[in-house]
């Protein structure tokens, strides 16, 4: 799956040479409870950001096998997030770079989720305990965390490496046949990206970016860990895009990918590894 294996790195940061920053940011899955890839199309690769995503034939054939997944009844939820999960880890790994100290693992957000993720549904808000409710069991769950290697002295001098959270996806496996009824993002108390905030809070950010994939849509969000609402959509526009494997919405996609991750991500304490963790820097022409 493109660049950096997660099981590979999931063994790196927890070899005896590398500290690594704990569970602050989420719970890092066992390599027992990690992506199965074998029931997966046999996917070529491109090798990893060697084209640019509209010309990523593996990428797009992801995406194209979870979201066509939605129009085959046959296809199981739990299919439907063994697809989501190999799409993620090949987004994220393509974004984030390996050879830029980036590195990605599965998490869950069970803090959060533990018995899934409930929407309020438009309807009498008059009585909060008769509250149309739609709910995404913890069993169509699931996460990746983007984490960044730190370089920094210790107090005598050497020099260290620790693995730091940088950022967050989610996964939810839901048909959205009920999204047109769903409460706004301003009107509800929580909504789908707030299942990633306690892991940004436990991981000490004050300022990042998260994403979420729900039903065949991918979520741009930006977090900021002092605001009433964490999590407010990237941008006004193109922040929530359908997942499609045509050329114009690959461009999006990538567009947007990059503005996420290309922004530097705020810490909340000064800490061995500095008060900032730097975004993806701009590669050589003809990458990407």
């Amino acid at each position: 799956m493109g660049q950096a294996d997660p099981m590979e790195i999931c063994e790196e940061t927890n070899s005896d040479s590398i500290e690594v920053s704990g569970t602050d940011g989420g719970d890092i899955v066992s390599p027992d409870t990690a992506v199965d890839t074998d029931d997966m199309m046999d996917v070529p690769s491109d090798g990893a950001n060697e084209a640019k995503l509209h010309r990523n034939t593996r990428i797009a054939a992801l995406i194209n096998q979870y979201s066509s997944s939605y129009d085959d009844n046959t296809t199981s939820p739990k299919q439907q997030l063994e697809y989501a999960k190999v799409l993620a880890c090949a987004l994220l790994e393509h974004f984030y770079p390996a050879d830029q100290d980036f590195g990605v693992v599965p998490c869950t957000f069970d803090e959060m989720a533990k018995y899934g993720w409930t929407i309020e549904l438009k309807g009498n808000r008059s009585n909060v305990f008769a509250l149309p409710l739609h709910t995404i069991a913890a069993s169509n769950i699931a996460g990746f965390m983007v984490q960044k290697r730190h370089h920094y002295l210790d107090h005598d001098g050497y020099e260290r490496q620790k693995w730091v959270p940088h950022t967050y996806l989610a996964i939810m496996i839901d048909p959205l046949d009920t999204l047109d009824r769903w409460t706004s993002h301003h009107q509800c108390a929580t909504h789908p990206p707030d299942i990633m905030s306690v892991s940004m809070g436990k991981a000490h950010i004050a300022h990042s970016h998260a994403y979420v994939i729900i039903g065949n849509r991918i979520d741009f969000y930006r977090y900021n860990g002092a605001s009433h609402k964490e999590m407010e959509p990237l941008g006004k526009t193109n922040w929530r895009l359908e997942l499609k494997s045509d050329a114009a919405s690959l461009m999006l996609i990538r567009q947007m990918f990059k503005a996420a991750a290309a922004e530097n991500v705020v810490y909340e304490r000064c800490v061995e590894h500095g008060e900032v963790g730097t975004g993806v820097l701009k590669r050589k022409a003809g990458m990407k």
